[in-house]
C-alpha cells in the first residue's frame, strides 16, 4: 500500500461521515490524508482527530496527488470543478501551473453527465476523473467490508485501483465513466423501492388483522429459494444476453398472485401506488410473453 500511496499525498473533500470513515481507513494503512471541507466545524473536526487540513480545494489540489471526492451533489461537484480550473493557488500563480493533483475520484452519488463534464474539464490540467460509489453506510465503509463501484477507462481505473483497494474490500469496475454512479443509483432505488413496496404490504396486513411485527419477521426468516432476494438468484429469473430485461414468467406469480394481491388491497381499503404500479407492469410482462 505505502509504495503505491504516498503519505499525505492522498485528499479528502468533504468531511462528512463518509470522508471520516476514509479518514480512519488509510489510519489503518498508516496513511495520513489532508483533509478539506468547506464548512470550518468539519475542517476542525479534522484538525482535533490529527489531520492535516487546509483551507482551499486548490490548496488541497496542490498538496495532494489524489483526491477523494464526497460531496452531495451535483452542484457541489460542479463547483470543486470550476474553482479547480478557476481558482488561484497559495502562492498566486494559476492552479493548472502549480498543482500536483494527478486524480479526482468521484464517490458522491450523482448523475454521469456531472462525472463526464469533471473528466472533460480537468483533462485540461492532465488530470483523469473516475467514479467510484461507495454501496455501504458509513460504519460498514470504515471496516471496509463493502463494494466500490466504479466507471471510467480501462487505464485510468488500473491505475487507481491500489488507491481504491485501500478503502474497499470489493473494488468493481463496471463500465466506462459514469458506469458507477448510475449502478449506484439503479442499487438505492432498488432499496427504496423494497422499502416502500413493504410499507404498502404493512398496511394490508394491519386492514386485515395481520400483526405487522409477525409479517416483518416472517420476511426476515423465511428466506428460502425463491422467496430469497433475487439477487441471490438472478441467474435463473434474468438472461441479459438475450437481450431482453425481463424476469422469467414463473407459473402464478405475475399472472395470478399480483392482480390478486393489487385486488386484495382495493377490497380492505388501503392505498397501494407502487403494488398498482407494479400490477401494471406484470400485465405488460404477461402481454409481452403472450405475443412473443
Amino acid at each position: 500500500m505505502k509504495q503505491s500511496i504516498a503519505d499525505g499525498r492522498v485528499g479528502i473533500a468533504g468531511f462528512g461521515a463518509i470522508g471520516r470513515a476514509f479518514a480512519a481507513r488509510w489510519a489503518d494503512h498508516d496513511v495520513s490524508p489532508v483533509v478539506f471541507d468547506i464548512d470550518p466545524a468539519a475542517r476542525t473536526a479534522a484538525a482535533e482527530a490529527g489531520l492535516p487540513v487546509v483551507e482551499s480545494i486548490v490548496a488541497l489540489a496542490e498538496r495532494c496527488e489524489i483526491i477523494s471526492l464526497i460531496v452531495r451533489t451535483d452542484a457541489d461537484v460542479l463547483d470543486v470543478v470550476n474553482t479547480l480550473i478557476t481558482g488561484t493557488s497559495v502562492t498566486g500563480a494559476p492552479t493548472n501551473d502549480v498543482t500536483g493533483l494527478r486524480a479526482l475520484i468521484v464517490h458522491s452519488t450523482v448523475t454521469p453527465d456531472t462525472v463526464r463534464y469533471a473528466a472533460e474539464v480537468l483533462s485540461t490540467l492532465d488530470v483523469i476523473v473516475i467514479d467510484a460509489c461507495p454501496t455501504e453506510i458509513p460504519s460498514a465503509v470504515r471496516t471496509g467490508a463493502y463494494a466500490m463501484l466504479v466507471g471510467g477507462a480501462d487505464d485510468d481505473v488500473a491505475a487507481l485501483t491500489p488507491y481504491l483497494r485501500g478503502l474497499a474490500d470489493d473494488v468493481r469496475h463496471l463500465g466506462a465513466l459514469g458506469a458507477g454512479s448510475v449502478t449506484k443509483m439503479a442499487k438505492n432505488l432498488q432499496i427504496a423501492a423494497d422499502r416502500i413496496l413493504v410499507h404498502e404490504l404493512l398496511d394490508i396486513c394491519l386492514a386485515a388483522g395481520v400483526d405487522p411485527t409477525d409479517f416483518l419477521d416472517m420476511l426476515r426468516d423465511t428466506g428460502y429459494g425463491s422467496s430469497r432476494p433475487v439477487a441471490q438468484y438472478w441467474e435463473s429469473v434474468f438472461n441479459p444476453d438475450t437481450g431482453s430485461t425481463w424476469p422469467a414468467m414463473g407459473s402464478n406469480l405475475f399472472q395470478k398472485d399480483v392482480p390478486l394481491a393489487t385486488e386484495f388491497a382495493a377490497d380492505v381499503g388501503v392505498a397501494t401506488p407502487m403494488l398498482r404500479a407494479l400490477a401494471a407492469s406484470c400485465a405488460a410482462l404477461v402481454d409481452e410473453a403472450t405475443r412473443r
